[in-house]
């Protein structure tokens, strides 16, 4: 091998470096939402390692027959029956961190970084479609949506509760007041005492006399 070639196959061993998911041991590219991850092409690899597409290709050659990279290729039927060709999947073995001695290393970076990633995933704010499922509640019926704004034409009305169906109770009366009778004023020379017996013959005076009172006529006829 010559000496541009061992060059290339160093650079492109950079890029694969730099590209490589410790976790999944593929060559990936995260994205924005933090789950997923996209392969990654050749033309990125050879243009991290400052090298041509066919220059490359030749040092990719080298790196896969040595064992040093995995690759699996992808391709998608279309509808014409044509197949268009998809990001290869490249897996870094674990036996070339090996190589320089560093498996348990290898071991314990890979079991730090998942945890780190299942930790932000627990504490990362839901994406509008995760609020939205929120909403949903059990049997597929969509919860009271939570008006947060201050606006009067966002705010909810104010729930009214209206009694059960059933026989209601006819309204009661108010209870008339009467107004007390005024008493008649205490004599000078009238004791307490005095005072108070003859406000209790006036009320007694006031009292309709016995005779006035009609007997309630009998039911039963008498047989004698």
């Amino acid at each position: 091998m010559r000496s541009e070639r061992r060059e290339a196959c160093c650079a492109l061993l950079g890029a694969i470096a730099h590209y490589c998911d410790l976790p999944s041991m593929t060559l990936s590219v995260p994205q924005p939402d933090g789950k997923t991850r996209l392969p990654v092409r050749l033309e990125t690899l050879a243009d991290a390692a400052g090298l041509g597409l066919r220059r490359a290709e030749r040092a990719m050659r080298d790196i896969q027959s040595a064992g040093l990279l995995r690759t699996f290729t992808r391709a998608e039927r279309m509808k014409d029956g044509s197949y268009r060709g998809r990001a290869a999947i490249r897996v870094v073995p674990t036996a070339v961190f090996g190589l320089f001695g560093q498996e348990k290393r290898l071991e314990y970076e890979r079991e730090r970084i998942s945890q780190a990633r299942i930790k932000a995933r627990e504490t990362q704010e839901p994406t509008p479609t995760q609020k939205a499922r929120g909403r949903l509640t059990l049997g597929g019926q969509i919860a009271p949506r939570q008006f947060t704004s201050t606006s009067p034409k966002l705010q909810p009305a104010a729930a009214v509760i209206r009694p059960p169906p059933g026989p209601t109770a006819p309204p009661s009366r108010p209870a008339i007041e009467l107004p007390e009778p005024a008493l008649p004023p205490r004599q000078p020379d009238e004791s307490v005492a005095e005072y108070h017996l003859r406000l209790a013959r006036q009320r007694l005076g006031r009292r309709p006399p016995l005779q006035n009172i009609r007997p309630r006529p009998s039911t039963t006829q008498d047989t004698s």
